[in-house]
């Protein structure tokens, strides 16, 4: 599962911060490591996940003053044909 994958890509990549991570995200999701709830996967609900929104907003602002995403422009978009499987 993809809990399994993360747990064990934490514990790799940060041994000594991994079960503090993993307390902050259960904390967002109800206990639990993954959310399934629409929009609640990814955002998370909780003085952590308010905490983590408003430092984004704060660093947006910061770093990101007066952009905008670019308009879109989908000429160079081609369509492609059917894939063959053979």
């Amino acid at each position: 599962s993809i809990e399994e994958i993360f747990k064990n890509w934490l514990m790799a990549v940060y041994p000594q911060k991994a079960q503090k991570i993993l307390s902050q995200v259960q904390s967002t999701h109800g206990g639990k490591v993954s959310d399934s709830r629409f929009m609640k996967r990814m955002l998370g609900e909780g003085k952590v996940a308010e905490l983590a929104s408003k430092m984004m907003q704060l660093a947006k602002r910061k770093h990101f003053k007066n952009r905008g995403f670019p308009d879109f422009d989908s000429s160079k978009f081609r369509r492609g044909g059917m894939y063959t499987i053979w």
